[in-house]
């Protein structure tokens, strides 16, 4: 029989394509278990569902898991090059971790899930595909960009005394958020990095109302026993895009947040789709 062709990627390629997408899966602090052994490429913990606030105001963590991943235990399969085959892939993969799990003696038991990574973009309804037929998530290059943002974001926003962490506010959506900004002026400065990250649906001009609302909430609650105005910088992240209504209604639907002592910078406001030119919004940053 012929041999599959999984990818056509020279192995010191390959090498350098795990490498890079072992340190960004770090970045997003995932917790190592073993690399390239039992048959894996790479097995790790994902970061937590929810950040503990210390005593001390620096929490260890400052990531979610991504959603669009599985709980628990996870393995990661890396895959780049053309010409993959990924519901082969996904078999096999399944396979492995069936017989793993199946193995008392195994020291890498109890597998939850599994996400192949690759470089190439894959189609909403192949992801779709396989997960709902091996249950196993597909990270490609839109994701792999959309994920990254969210640690660019961190980077640039870290300081000395400035707490960053992400919280959830509804099923698709996490905020990263960084408080404690004072500005000159004598008012409190936040910024905050909004990821919708379903893979299958645009972002739509309803959700991003109902979202708002919920997210301006959740200022109110922080900065409550505040009585300074506080300026918030905004930048929404999208996963699938958003649907044109939205971006043309983006800037108007933020201006009606804005409340007595909250008032969103329209300056500083950015929605970015990673479905199209997924590398987009790096590109953008630079130019501002």
């Amino acid at each position: 029989m012929p041999k599959k062709i999984y990818g056509d990627i020279p192995p010191r390629k390959g090498d350098i394509f795990q490498r890079k997408i072992i340190e960004l899966i770090s970045d997003l602090e995932y917790r190592e278990i073993c690399r390239r052994r039992f048959g894996l490429d790479f097995v790790a913990d994902p970061p937590p569902e929810k950040i503990e606030m210390p005593k001390s105001g620096i929490p260890e963590k400052v990531f979610l898991r991504p959603m669009f991943s599985p709980i628990g235990k996870t393995v990661f399969e890396f895959k780049a090059g053309t010409k993959l085959q990924l519901s082969e892939i996904a078999k096999e993969l399944s396979g492995k971790i069936s017989e793993i799990n199946t193995d008392e003696q195994s020291p890498i038991k109890d597998i939850n899930g599994s996400v192949i990574v690759t470089d190439v973009k894959v189609p909403a309804r192949e992801i779709r595909r396989i997960l709902e037929k091996y249950g196993i998530y597909i990270w490609d290059i839109n994701t792999l960009c959309f994920l990254a943002s969210k640690v660019f974001t961190r980077m640039t926003w870290t300081k000395q005394h400035v707490v960053v962490l992400e919280e959830r506010l509804d099923k698709w959506i996490t905020i990263l958020r960084c408080v404690g900004t004072y500005t000159q002026s004598n008012c409190l400065k936040i910024n905050i990095a909004m990821y919708y990250q379903n893979p299958f649906e645009p972002l739509e001009l309803e959700k991003i109302e109902n979202v708002l609302t919920l997210l301006t909430q959740r200022i109110q609650e922080i900065v409550r026993e505040i009585t300074l105005t506080t300026y918030i910088g905004l930048e929404v992240h999208s996963l699938s895009g958003s649907v044109e209504e939205l971006d043309a209604n983006f800037n108007k639907v933020l201006e009606k947040q804005n409340q007595d002592l909250i008032a969103y910078v329209k300056e500083e406001a950015s929605l970015t789709g990673y479905d199209i030119a997924p590398w987009h919004y790096f590109l953008s940053v630079v130019k501002r």
